[in-house]
């Protein structure tokens, strides 16, 4: 299993190779001068809405029609609203208004 996150930035080249280790099912690693095989299943996260990209020529069509077979919907944590908590350090949750970018204020430990 590949994870590939922010899919939606990969250049036009990068594109170009993922497209073929996807169709061939080889790759040209890092420094090396002949191809590898490997057999992967795919799975891409990507905030853009791929379908945009390809219409304005960012993103290739082929590749899109190859990784996009099943598409989930994640919402933002910020976007989950009071019910969420976060794991870390210790245990938090959002209480209140939530205000993009800002730091402090929103972010509280909860009573044990």
């Amino acid at each position: 299993m590949l994870f590939l996150d922010e899919v939606g930035e990969l250049g036009q080249n990068e594109q170009s190779m993922l497209l073929r280790a996807l169709e061939e099912g080889v790759f040209l690693p890092m420094g090396a001068d002949n191809v590898t095989a490997s057999r992967f299943q795919l799975l891409r996260g990507t905030d853009r809405d791929l379908l945009d990209q390809v219409g304005k020529g960012d993103f290739r069509e082929d590749l899109l029609a190859r990784i996009n077979l099943w598409t989930f919907y994640l919402p933002r944590l910020l976007e989950k609203g009071e019910d969420v908590l976060i794991s870390g350090f210790g245990r938090f949750s959002f209480k209140g208004k939530h205000a993009r970018g800002r730091t402090g204020g929103n972010l509280q430990s909860p009573q044990a």
